[in-house]
């Protein structure tokens, strides 16, 4: 065989280019594992999540099941008292606040 040589211009600088390339390179693989480390804990949230929305549709159906029906076309009564009072009656007891409040010192 044939041996073939090639003249590599400043070699150093080649060499240095190809080292911060390759650190580039190592960044990059090293978010990727960090990505892949965050998206598996989002993925186990995602299921404890489901899982936890499961339980409450469970336990809310139970609570349902177990609650009295209400049957909601009752309307309260409501009794209005209508109370008559005269103008004298109103100016007593009007005088009757006004003489609390001075004796409270008011």
């Amino acid at each position: 065989m044939n041996n073939f040589y090639v003249c590599v211009k400043e070699p150093e600088d080649l060499r240095n280019h190809l080292l911060s390339c390759t650190k580039g390179i190592l960044h990059s693989l090293q978010n990727y594992e960090d990505y892949k480390d965050i998206k598996a804990k989002k993925d186990a949230y995602t299921l404890r999540l489901k899982e936890n929305i499961e339980q409450i549709k469970v336990l809310s159906q139970r609570l349902f099941a177990i609650m009295p029906e209400v049957d909601e076309t009752i309307e309260p009564i409501i009794v209005k008292k209508k109370v008559k009072m005269s103008v004298s009656d109103l100016n007593k007891e009007i005088e009757e606040i006004e003489k609390k409040i001075s004796e409270m010192g008011l």
